[in-house]
């Protein structure tokens, strides 16, 4: 479905409104789904803004969590303490200073959340496998996760317009199996609809992954309606 959908499609992401697409947006697309697969899971945190935001952060060594001077906040938790605490009004948190373990000389942030459970953000959690996993998916498409998310369309209007692999290939389905023809009318058909669609923003890259996996689904009921009339 994200092969299909991704045909023509241009993702522009942050302020530079870099682009993405082809075969690289199909392999972003499928880390980004192994990434959000992982992300709540692995932190325990339900907030999806709260969990790009530990992302970013990037806490992947325990060096991340000491401080060479007695009393001293590692930065980048003092960073971290800092984005969480201009959050904590929105999304209704407890927010705490950070701690120091003295028995093993590392710092956390702790807070209750809107349910009142208690979340820490400590070296236990940063060095436990799932989070590991969660930030090894992060690291291969960060780059790409700036938003917003401008999604366009530069598919081909006619078969005038179509490459000579994509003209051999229709060429081939006229002469093959039903269902490779309907196929590549269904493949012509998204292409030529998409030229008129205006630009669609998204503000996450859930929503972004979700919007692509929809259009995929759309495509893929009208593929399987046109093989049912043939």
């Amino acid at each position: 479905m994200v092969n299909r959908a991704s045909e023509g499609m241009i993702v522009r992401h942050g302020e530079m409104a870099s682009r993405i697409e082809g075969a690289d947006l199909t392999r972003f697309m499928a880390t980004l789904d192994e990434y959000l697969g992982s992300s709540s899971a692995s932190t325990g945190i339900r907030n999806e803004k709260l969990t790009e935001l530990l992302a970013r952060a990037e806490l992947v060594h325990r060096a991340d969590f000491t401080s060479k001077a007695e009393s001293d906040v590692p930065p980048k938790l003092v960073r971290l303490h800092e984005e969480l605490t201009a959050l904590a009004d929105e999304f209704q948190f407890k927010l705490n200073e950070p701690l120091e373990d003295e028995e093993h000389h590392t710092w956390s942030i702790c807070f209750s959340d809107s349910q009142g459970a208690k979340r820490c953000i400590d070296w236990t959690l940063a060095s436990s496998p799932e989070f590991r996993q969660m930030m090894a998916k992060y690291t291969l498409i960060k780059e790409f996760l700036e938003p917003p998310f401008l999604i366009e369309y530069a598919a081909k209007a006619s078969a005038a317009d179509a490459t000579p692999e994509e003209t051999e290939a229709a060429e081939e389905a006229e002469g093959s199996t039903e269902t490779a023809e309907v196929q590549a009318e269904a493949k012509q058909a998204r292409r030529a609809a998409r030229v008129s669609r205006e630009p669609v923003e998204k503000q996450t890259a859930r929503e972004l992954f979700a919007y692509i996996v929809e259009q995929g689904k759309k495509d893929y009921s009208v593929q399987r309606y046109k093989a049912w009339a043939k």
